[in-house]
């Protein structure tokens, strides 16, 4: 609730508390009534007045850690993934300048998984690559993004 309605409501029950207390009988109970009237809107504004004052909640944005380095090792770009045609049959490899470009560790992937693709443009050059299915055995996984 907001403070002007608040104290709009309290104006409001103080009036028509004071003028419906007939001034003839305005003895100590009428008085007691009014006083009891006024102190629990009194308690009625505070407790919407600290209600107000609640702050809002600040939200952190989690933080990430980097991998460490025997897992990240592990870890080989998405990007270097493709899907070749040789001899008739569709194969996933890893480009080897690929790898070189975006993975630090190219040095120490397995060399029972070396194979040549031929290139897209339809000639009969073949270009380095690594088996994604042969690395997938080693241990090797696809980083997610």
């Amino acid at each position: 609730m907001s403070r002007k309605f608040i104290s709009i409501v309290l104006a409001a029950s103080i009036a028509v508390t004071a003028l419906s207390v007939p001034q003839a009988q305005a003895g100590n109970r009428a008085l007691n009534k009014f006083l009891a009237g006024v102190a629990v809107i009194a308690v009625i504004g505070a407790l919407a007045d600290k209600r107000s004052n609640r702050r809002e909640p600040t939200y952190v944005e989690p933080t990430t850690r980097p991998l460490p380095p025997r897992v990240q090792r592990k870890i080989l770009p998405r990007n270097c993934l493709k899907t070749v045609n040789t001899q008739g049959r569709r194969q996933n490899v890893y480009l080897l300048r690929c790898l070189k470009r975006n993975y630090d560790y190219t040095n120490e992937l397995p060399n029972a998984c070396t194979t040549n693709v031929p290139r897209n443009d339809g000639t009969n050059f073949l270009r380095p690559a690594y088996g994604a299915q042969c690395l997938g055995q080693y241990g090797y996984k696809v980083a997610r993004r």
